[in-house]
């Protein structure tokens, strides 16, 4: 009897053993499944917060950014007194294009005339290749400065304005290849070297050349960007001739030689009609009037003096005048050209005939 009793004692002590031993479990499962919920909310919430106090991202700026690395790092150690290509000695290709905007006036007097361009130059430089977002990057004309630029200038040019406003108008382009493109707007007065033998039924062709000042050619080379019948080009409405009509222009390219060396001058000229018909209205129409009216005179009746001494009066005085105009228009041609081509004696020669001619139309009108 005792036996059996201390078996079952030992029995129900097992089980309640076991069903401790699963209580305890249980209750640690659950407090680590709600540790774990709550551990992770708090790391949605931790990354919520974190989302929200992140500053939003900018492309723009990040682009810019870039750009201003890439070209601090192109201009660091760029020295813009060496041309490109200098120690493989190889030549700088320079491609040239104009288009002009505005043409004239012309001067008779002065032998010269005004041109108003947009005047373009590429090159490529090997030092400012570069790898970015974009194949093409617009610059300020500010880093022309900072960079090498063909020193081109015009030989015939009298004088050469640079417009400034409102801000220097230059366009400076670099492709990731290193290819640049220079494009500034300019007004030129450049000469024109006149033949006035055969005036006013003259035809002139007004060059303009241009070219590097100090380079060679065998270190900078100058070529037409589209070819020469395509690298000159006039606006439509870019005449502003009154005397002359610009029948077309023709591109060429020659080679100057000198002391210094040879050097490529890239020449453009421009066709030039005086037109006739201001000639024709002013100067011809009134001479052939007068020399009618002059015979008209010579029907009329002796004994009608008054009327014989109006047209002889209005006769003569149309003469004059159209000799005053023509005697004005042809001393001062005939100065200009004997300032040009004449010696220092004859030219004072020339100067006081004209100024002698000019006061006797003065003292004749007084």
């Amino acid at each position: 009897m005792l036996c059996s009793l201390s078996r079952v004692s030992n029995v129900f002590g097992a089980g309640l053993s076991f069903l401790l031993a699963m209580a305890i479990l249980i209750s640690q499962s659950g407090c680590r499944a709600q540790n774990c919920e709550q551990n992770s909310n708090c790391g949605l919430t931790r990354d919520l917060f974190s989302h929200k106090l992140e500053p939003p991202v900018d492309e723009n700026r990040d682009n810019s950014t870039i750009f201003t690395v890439i070209l601090d790092r192109l201009l660091d150690g760029y020295d813009n007194r060496l041309r490109p290509g200098l120690g493989a000695d190889t030549v700088t290709e320079v491609e040239t294009d104009i288009y002009v905007t505005s043409f004239g006036p012309v001067s008779d007097t002065d032998m010269e005339y005004t041109i108003d361009v947009f005047f373009r130059q590429s090159w490529s430089d090997e030092r400012l290749k570069f790898v970015g977002p974009i194949k093409t990057l617009p610059l300020n004309n500010l880093l022309a400065s900072k960079i090498w630029t063909p020193d081109t200038f015009f030989h015939n040019g009298k004088k050469s304005v640079a417009h400034n406003m409102t801000t220097p108008n230059k366009l400076l382009r670099l492709r990731d290849n290193g290819t640049l493109l220079y494009t500034m707007r300019l007004t030129i007065h450049a000469e024109c070297p006149m033949q006035l033998e055969d005036f006013p039924m003259d035809v002139h062709a007004c060059p303009l050349k241009f070219g590097s000042y100090a380079y060679t050619k065998s270190e900078v080379s100058y070529v037409w960007m589209n070819g020469k019948e395509r690298s000159v080009e006039v606006a439509k409405d870019g005449s502003r001739l009154n005397q002359y009509d610009l029948m077309g222009h023709e591109a060429d390219t020659q080679l100057i030689k000198s002391s210094t060396g040879d050097y490529v001058v890239m020449t453009t000229h421009f066709h030039l009609k005086r037109k006739i018909g201001y000639f024709v209205i002013q100067t011809y129409l009134p001479c052939i009037m007068t020399v009618i009216l002059s015979q008209v005179s010579f029907w009329l009746n002796r004994e009608s003096v008054p009327a014989r001494t109006v047209f002889e009066k209005g006769t003569c005085g149309t003469v004059q005048e159209s000799k005053q105009h023509l005697q004005y228009c042809r001393d001062n041609i005939y100065a200009e050209y004997c300032q040009r081509s004449r010696p220092s004696n004859h030219c004072q020669k020339c100067s006081c005939t004209c100024q002698s001619s000019s006061s006797r139309r003065k003292s004749s009108r007084m």
